[in-house]
């Protein structure tokens, strides 16, 4: 299956946000004021704990590595490089042992990462769709 880089967003958005987060997050990344919301991902979770489960780098990437068909994510992160691109499950690797904030959108609404910049603070974020 192939989805878009907005998809991937509006389903991170839909699934993972707190619903009183969200109509903020659409407003600032469907914009030029992008920006001012990607670079409060290294300390600022919006995430809905419901769904997050609490995870070591290696743990995530194992997980990643057993779902079929995956191949690649798309990133929102801090890190203007990474920002609003694609990663392999390989590059992902990188990803997970730098110091930025990022989302990581695997499969739109269903499975996702939240890698904060403090050391351990990562997030596997799931959730079933209907």
């Amino acid at each position: 299956m192939k989805f878009d880089s907005k998809e991937h967003e509006e389903k991170l958005i839909s699934s993972f946000i707190l619903k009183e987060k969200r109509g903020r997050w659409r407003t600032l990344l469907f914009s030029d004021d992008r920006e001012v919301l990607t670079s409060t991902f290294d300390h600022k979770q919006d995430f809905d704990p419901r769904f997050a489960t609490h995870m070591k780098q290696a743990q995530i990437l194992e997980k990643l590595r057993e779902v079929k068909g995956l191949t690649k994510c798309f990133l929102l992160s801090a890190n203007r490089e990474w920002d609003d691109s694609w990663a392999t499950l390989d590059e992902l690797e990188i990803v997970l042992f730098e110091e930025s904030g990022t989302y990581i959108s695997c499969v739109p609404g269903e499975l996702a990462v939240y890698h904060g910049e403090d050391v351990g603070e990562n997030y596997l974020l799931t959730r079933k769709q209907a």
